[in-house]
């Protein structure tokens, strides 16, 4: 990642009497440098002290600019860190059959993990339901951090489970790889052929994530959960993602495939 363009030490002009909002008008100045490549992926924003002097405002309408452009994935805060232009965000997906490791990869983003907990159990789901095969699911637990200048932060509680009646050296396959879709698609060559998923927010305590997050009790969190499907109907994997979205901005692409692109 590289240093921030610094602007502190000219002021920014704001109009303050033609009704855009201020914040609105500070998101619209850095999503322009963004998009003219002035602030490239990676880059690092001025802090909250530096906006303030650079655009003439309190730290509240700086908030309100910052927590806007998060919002459409522009950029992303790592605590302790900074905020930085995301890299590529409008391509990083939960929803993808290519599973969110090759596409962290894919857009030059290598994740860090440690394993938490690996055992036969019950697929990790709360919401989505699915028969227990006969020979039990192989569950592992991993905490994702996404590399930053001083060092690692987490931004995801991965907990995944394979149909051990399908796939019954996932274990050896997961240790080789790190990869839940290269256990399925280069160990066994099963396609997804659909998925069922169910989206939640909850706090960090509910679903027992904050100190493996480095996260506040109370911090909101957005919860999936995937359970995939083979073309004859066997559920063969089951994935719940925990995300601290500051962290990474998870921004879906829906295709309408009644038009013709």
């Amino acid at each position: 990642m590289t240093d921030a363009v610094l602007t502190s030490r000219r002021r920014r002009a704001l109009k303050r009497h033609d009704g855009i909002p201020l914040y609105l008008q500070i998101r619209n100045d850095i999503a322009g440098r963004i998009e003219s490549g002035e602030l490239e992926p990676g880059t690092r924003l001025e802090s909250e002290p530096e906006l303030t002097r650079s655009y003439g405002v309190g730290r509240p309408t700086v908030r309100q600019a910052i927590d806007l452009l998060r919002r459409e994935g522009l950029v992303a805060t790592i605590r302790g860190s900074g905020t930085f232009v995301a890299n590529d965000p409008n391509r990083i997906s939960l929803l993808g059959f290519d599973g969110l490791t090759p596409s962290l990869r894919a857009h030059g983003i290598e994740p860090s993990d440690e394993v938490v907990s690996a055992a036969i159990g019950a697929p990790p789901l709360d919401v989505l339901t699915v028969d227990s095969p006969v020979a039990g699911w192989w569950v592992v637990e991993r905490i994702r951090s996404l590399p930053g200048p001083d060092g690692s932060h987490p931004f995801c509680v991965e907990t995944d489970a394979f149909n051990l009646d399908h796939c019954p050296d996932a274990e050896e396959l997961f240790a080789r790889s790190g990869s839940a879709s290269a256990v399925l698609d280069e160990g066994y060559g099963y396609a997804i052929a659909q998925c069922d998923i169910a989206n939640r927010a909850e706090k960090a305590s509910t679903v027992g994530v904050a100190a493996k997050l480095g996260v506040p009790r109370g911090f909101p969190v957005l919860v999936m959960e995937r359970l995939n499907w083979t073309a004859s109907a066997d559920a063969i994997h089951a994935v719940r993602f925990v995300l601290a979205t500051d962290r990474v901005p998870i921004i879906e692409r829906l295709v309408n495939p009644t038009i013709a692109g």
